[in-house]
Protein backbone atom coordinates (compact mmCIF):
# COMPACT_ATOMS: atom_id res chain seq x y z
CA UNK A 1 0.00 0.00 0.00
CA UNK A 2 1.07 3.14 -0.80
CA UNK A 3 2.11 6.32 2.21
CA UNK A 4 0.56 9.61 1.56
CA UNK A 5 2.45 12.21 1.47
CA UNK A 6 2.79 14.95 4.33
CA UNK A 7 4.70 17.21 2.95
CA UNK A 8 5.61 18.12 -0.93
CA UNK A 9 9.15 18.15 -1.75
CA UNK A 10 9.79 21.84 -1.47
CA UNK A 11 8.24 21.82 2.00
CA UNK A 12 10.66 19.31 3.00
CA UNK A 13 13.68 21.01 1.68
CA UNK A 14 12.73 24.18 3.24
CA UNK A 15 12.84 22.33 6.95
CA UNK A 16 15.81 20.60 6.24
CA UNK A 17 17.45 24.19 5.35
CA UNK A 18 19.77 26.44 7.07
CA UNK A 19 18.60 29.46 7.65
CA UNK A 20 20.62 32.28 5.58
CA UNK A 21 20.16 35.41 8.05
CA UNK A 22 23.14 36.48 10.04
CA UNK A 23 21.87 36.67 13.89
CA UNK A 24 20.76 32.93 13.24
CA UNK A 25 24.09 32.18 11.82
CA UNK A 26 25.81 33.90 14.66
CA UNK A 27 24.08 31.49 17.08
CA UNK A 28 24.36 28.58 15.34
CA UNK A 29 28.07 28.34 15.22
CA UNK A 30 28.33 29.50 18.71
CA UNK A 31 31.12 27.09 20.64
CA UNK A 32 30.92 26.32 24.61
CA UNK A 33 34.12 25.52 25.90
CA UNK A 34 33.22 21.73 25.78
CA UNK A 35 32.20 22.16 22.18
CA UNK A 36 35.64 23.52 21.85
CA UNK A 37 37.29 20.36 23.71
CA UNK A 38 35.45 18.33 21.35
CA UNK A 39 36.51 19.86 18.17
CA UNK A 40 40.16 20.35 19.24
CA UNK A 41 40.72 16.89 20.20
CA UNK A 42 40.95 16.39 16.39
CA UNK A 43 45.10 16.53 15.20
CA UNK A 44 44.44 18.04 11.55
CA UNK A 45 43.06 21.64 11.37
CA UNK A 46 41.06 20.34 8.13
CA UNK A 47 39.61 17.45 10.71
CA UNK A 48 39.00 20.08 13.44
CA UNK A 49 37.38 22.49 10.77
CA UNK A 50 35.07 19.45 9.14
CA UNK A 51 34.01 18.67 12.75
CA UNK A 52 32.94 22.17 13.87
CA UNK A 53 31.26 22.53 10.22
CA UNK A 54 29.20 18.84 11.43
CA UNK A 55 28.66 19.34 14.84
CA UNK A 56 26.81 23.39 14.04
CA UNK A 57 24.69 20.76 11.99
CA UNK A 58 23.65 18.57 14.66
CA UNK A 59 23.19 20.83 16.83
CA UNK A 60 20.79 23.31 14.86
CA UNK A 61 18.68 21.34 12.77
CA UNK A 62 19.97 17.90 14.12
CA UNK A 63 21.11 16.07 10.95
CA UNK A 64 24.71 16.36 9.17
CA UNK A 65 24.39 17.16 5.25
CA UNK A 66 24.68 14.73 3.07
CA UNK A 67 27.08 15.06 0.17
CA UNK A 68 24.99 16.80 -2.28
CA UNK A 69 24.44 19.57 -0.18
CA UNK A 70 27.62 22.05 0.29
CA UNK A 71 27.34 24.28 3.97
CA UNK A 72 27.12 28.22 2.50
CA UNK A 73 29.95 30.19 2.34
CA UNK A 74 28.54 32.53 4.71
CA UNK A 75 28.23 29.54 7.69
CA UNK A 76 31.82 28.32 6.66
CA UNK A 77 33.25 31.88 6.89
CA UNK A 78 31.50 32.33 10.40
CA UNK A 79 33.07 28.87 11.86
CA UNK A 80 36.37 29.38 9.97
CA UNK A 81 36.51 32.84 11.72
CA UNK A 82 35.65 31.28 15.29
CA UNK A 83 38.27 28.72 14.65
CA UNK A 84 40.77 30.61 13.23
CA UNK A 85 41.31 28.30 10.40
CA UNK A 86 40.56 28.96 6.73
CA UNK A 87 36.88 28.06 5.21
CA UNK A 88 38.80 26.61 2.17
CA UNK A 89 39.45 23.78 4.76
CA UNK A 90 35.93 21.99 4.13
CA UNK A 91 36.76 21.45 0.57
CA UNK A 92 39.55 19.51 2.13
CA UNK A 93 37.63 17.54 4.76
CA UNK A 94 35.05 16.44 2.29
CA UNK A 95 37.85 15.14 -0.15
CA UNK A 96 39.99 13.80 1.92
CA UNK A 97 38.01 11.11 3.63
CA UNK A 98 35.58 8.05 2.30
CA UNK A 99 32.32 8.79 4.47
CA UNK A 100 30.47 6.24 2.85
Amino acid sequence: MARRQILSQSEKESLLALPDDELTLTRMTYFSEQDLAIINVHRKPASRFGFAVLLCYLKSIGFAPDKKSFPSAKLLKIIGARLKLSAELWQEYVSGRDTT
